[in-house]
C-alpha cells in the first residue's frame, strides 16, 4: 500500500498531465486559427498582386511604361547609397538588358537621352573594369574603392592600358566623387608606372656608365624609384638587381679608395721628399750664401786692404811725383833762374861788348875824326 507521500506525488503527477494536455488542446486551437488567418492574408495578398500584375502588365506594355522601365533599369546600374556610383558587382549583362530596355523606347529624343545616360554608365564600366585589370586586387566596386596607398599595379601592365584608362577618363567628363577617386587609381597606376619603366632604364644604363661617381648617382636614383614600386614581386626583382649592383659598385669604390690612397700616399711621400730636398736645397743655399756672404766679406775687407794699400801707394806715388814735381820746377826755376843770370851776365856782357864796341867806335870816330881833324888842321 502506498505511503501517504507517494500518494500525494502521484496526485500531483495527475494534475501536471492534465495542465499539459489543457495546454496542448489551447495552443493547438490557437496555431489553427492563425493558419487560417495566414491563409486569407496570402490570398488577398495573391489576389492584389494578380491584378497589380495585371495592371503593371497593361503599363509596360504603354509608351511611358517603356520609358519608366529603362530609366528605372538604368537607375538600378547606379548604387542607391551613392548615386555618383555604380551598384556593387555589377555585370555586364545588366548593362545589356538596360540596352535592350532603352532600344524598345520608341520615342527618339527620351531614347536619345536615355541612351546617352546608359553609354555613361558603359564607360564608367569599362574604366572601373580597366582599373581593376591592371591593379593586382579590386581597387573599385560599387562606393567601395581601395586607399590610393594600397593599390598594387600588376607587374604586366604596359603603359598603354594606363594611357587608355587616361582617355576614357578625359572623354568621360564627370564631375563628381566618382571621377576623383577614379582619377587618383588611374593617377597612381600611372606614377607606379613611371617608377617602373625609369627604374627599367636606369637599370638598363647602368652597365653602360664607367665613372664611379656616375655609377653611384645612377644606383641612388634607381634606388629611391624603387620606393614607389608597391608590387611585392617586382619589388624583390629590382631589388635584389640593385644588390648586385651594389655589391659590384661597392667593390669597385674600394679599389678606387685604395688606388686614391695610395697616390695620396705617393704624392705625401714625394711632398715630403720634396720638402725635405727643397730644405736641404735651403740650407745649401744658406750656406752657399753664407759662405758667398764670409767671402764677400773677406773680399771686402781684402780690397778695403788693397784699396788702402793702392791708395797709400798712390798717395806714396803721388808725394814722389810732387816732390819730382817739385824737384823738377825747382830745377827748372834754377834753370831758369840760371839761365837768366847767364842771359843777363852775356846781355850785360854783350852791351859791355857793345859798348865797348861802341866806345871803340866812338874812340876810333874821335879819333878819326880828330885825325881829320888834326890832319885838317895840319893842311890848313
Amino acid at each position: 500500500m502506498p505511503s501517504r507521500s507517494e500518494y500525494r506525488e502521484d496526485k500531483q503527477q495527475q494534475k501536471k498531465r492534465k495542465n499539459k494536455k489543457q495546454l496542448i488542446i489551447i495552443v493547438s486551437i490557437l496555431a489553427a486559427l492563425f493558419l487560417i488567418y495566414v491563409g486569407a492574408l496570402k490570398y488577398q495578398e495573391y489576389a492584389s498582386a494578380k491584378e497589380e500584375k495585371q495592371k503593371h502588365t497593361a503599363f509596360s506594355k504603354s509608351e511611358q511604361g517603356l520609358e519608366k522601365s529603362a530609366t528605372q533599369a538604368i537607375a538600378s546600374l547606379y548604387s542607391e547609397e551613392e548615386p555618383a556610383f555604380l551598384k556593387k558587382d555589377l555585370k555586364e549583362d545588366e548593362i545589356k538588358e538596360a540596352q535592350l530596355k532603352v532600344a524598345k523606347v520608341k520615342n527618339e529624343s527620351t531614347q536619345e537621352k536615355l541612351a546617352t545616360k546608359l553609354r555613361t554608365v558603359e564607360s564608367m564600366f569599362t574604366i572601373q573594369s580597366s582599373l581593376n585589370g591592371i591593379f593586382t586586387t579590386e581597387v573599385i566596386n560599387g562606393d567601395s574603392t581601395a586607399r590610393v596607398t594600397d593599390a598594387i599595379l600588376d607587374d604586366d601592365v604596359k603603359p598603354e592600358s594606363i594611357a587608355t584608362v587616361e582617355k576614357a577618363l578625359a572623354e568621360l567628363r564627370l564631375d563628381n566623387e566618382w571621377m576623383i577617386r577614379t582619377k587618383a587609381l588611374t593617377e597612381e597606376a600611372q606614377k607606379q608606372s613611371s617608377a617602373n619603366e625609369t627604374i627599367l632604364d636606369v637599370l638598363a644604363k647602368q652597365k653602360d656608365l664607367v665613372g664611379l661617381s656616375e655609377r653611384r648617382s645612377n644606383y641612388e636614383e634607381a634606388k629611391e624609384l624603387l620606393k614607389e614600386i608597391k608590387n611585392k614581386d617586382l619589388h624583390k626583382k629590382y631589388e635584389a638587381q640593385l644588390a648586385k649592383i651594389e655589391t659590384i659598385l661597392a667593390i669597385d669604390e674600394k679599389k678606387e679608395q685604395i688606388r686614391v690612397e695610395a697616390e695620396e700616399k705617393l704624392r705625401e711621400q714625394e711632398a715630403a721628399l720634396a720638402e725635405q730636398k727643397a730644405r736641404e736645397e735651403a740650407a745649401a743655399l744658406a750656406e752657399q750664401k753664407a759662405r758667398e756672404q764670409a767671402n764677400a766679406a773677406e773680399a771686402a775687407v781684402e780690397a778695403k786692404k788693397a784699396d788702402e794699400a793702392k791708395k797709400a801707394d798712390d798717395d806714396k806715388q803721388a808725394a814722389e811725383a810732387k816732390k819730382a814735381e817739385d824737384d823738377k820746377k825747382a830745377a827748372e826755376a834754377k834753370k831758369a833762374e840760371d839761365d837768366k843770370k847767364a842771359a843777363e851776365a852775356k846781355k850785360a856782357e854783350e852791351d859791355k861788348q857793345a859798348a865797348e864796341a861802341k866806345k871803340a867806335a866812338d874812340d876810333k870816330k874821335a879819333a878819326e875824326a880828330k885825325k881829320a881833324e888834326d890832319a885838317k888842321k895840319d893842311k890848313d
